[in-house]
């Protein structure tokens, strides 16, 4: 389909303009809910990019990047802004590069793009705060949470209120914010690194997932470009090498080595994650292969997902892991398949 045929109206560029600055003002608040509520940072604000991309064109998916960065620059300074611009945005540079490409090669670019932005914002950190960072940044949240738009912290108070039974005033509500912060530390210092890098994973997975979905809705994608969900499986390499890690920094921990309870969250939390997609993949199999009809079988996956969101990664890894290793796109199966193409091919030479 020609693609100046799919050029989006000047009042979608408009109305994508409109969104980018919205999407720019909630960017840092998306981010510190996430933060604040204990769950992995998936990083919304690089998915509303990618659908502003695709929705609205280039230049308003430009302005929400700039915005983004701004806004960041202006709010929580710039070792922020550039943490932004690593973590959130130059990523989806290298997966838009890729997307003529086979799609399981645009998602392995997204994963390594997301993963290098992470790397590269920890060592902005680094230069920024120097040893013990996590600590040091928290304890500064407070007074970047203060620097924020009174009207994007009015839902937060309000919550604080019903929460107390009671009006809250402003001050009262900084002061809950700082007392949580101090207690949550030990924490953050254990757990950050996995919900950070989890939730690098499951966005990096995301944006290649719906911006290919969105350039195969608008006839935009090349035979191969485009898989749907049900069609996705974890390769045998990657179900291997995730359970060795696992199972290596475990040994490291028990060992009680330097940092070693750390690296075992953090390499748990990304192969747990890792077996939730994994499990969401099987489960769509599973729908499309049922009689439901098709508004029921996206409900029953979105329904899935949003379980893993909130808690409930631990079952479906569990799950997940069984799947790709015993299942009909497992690793077993694809060493069979793999032998027996060998086999073929020794007898023909």
């Amino acid at each position: 389909m020609n693609q100046v045929k799919n050029k989006p109206s000047a009042g979608r560029i408009i109305a994508g303009c409109l969104l980018a600055a919205i999407i720019a003002l909630v960017a840092p608040l998306m981010v510190m809910t996430e933060l604040l509520s204990l769950v992995m940072v998936v990083l919304l604000p690089s998915i509303a990019v990618v659908f502003l991309y695709r929705w609205a064109g280039k230049f308003p998916a430009l302005l929400c990047a700039a915005l983004q960065m701004s806004v960041a620059a202006a709010y929580l300074g710039t070792t922020f802004m550039w943490m932004t611009f690593f973590m959130m945005l130059m990523p989806l540079v290298l997966l838009f590069r890729m997307e003529g490409k086979p799609f399981f090669a645009q998602l392995r670019a997204s994963i390594a793009g997301f993963g290098a932005g992470v790397l590269a914002s920890v060592l902005v950190l680094y230069i920024s705060y120097g040893g013990n960072m996590i600590e040091r940044v928290l304890l500064e949240l407070p007074a970047a949470v203060r620097e924020l738009p009174a009207e994007s912290l009015r839902t937060v108070s309000e919550s604080v209120s019903l929460a107390l039974g009671r009006e809250a005033t402003v001050e009262e509500f900084f002061d809950l914010f700082d007392q949580m912060i101090e207690r949550l530390i030990p924490f953050y210092q254990l757990n950050l690194p996995g919900l950070i890098f989890s939730g690098a994973l499951v966005t990096a997975v995301f944006c290649a997932g719906l911006n290919a979905w969105m350039r195969h809705r608008r006839g935009l994608d090349a035979p191969g470009t485009y898989l749907p969900l049900r069609e996705w499986a974890l390769p045998s390499s990657t179900t291997g090498g995730l359970l060795l890690i696992v199972a290596v920094s475990y040994v490291m921990n028990l060992l009680e080595m330097k940092s070693a309870e750390t690296l075992f969250y953090t390499v748990y939390s990304i192969a747990a994650t890792a077996f939730a997609i994994q499990a969401v993949t099987s489960f769509a199999r599973r729908m499309h292969a049922s009689s439901l009809g098709r508004g029921a079988r996206v409900f029953a996956v979105i329904a899935i997902v949003l379980v893993c969101l909130l808690g409930g990664i631990g079952i479906l890894a569990l799950y997940g892991c069984a799947s790709a290793i015993l299942g009909s796109r497992g690793a077993l199966r694809q060493r069979m398949k793999n032998n027996g193409n060998n086999s073929r091919t020794g007898g023909e030479e």
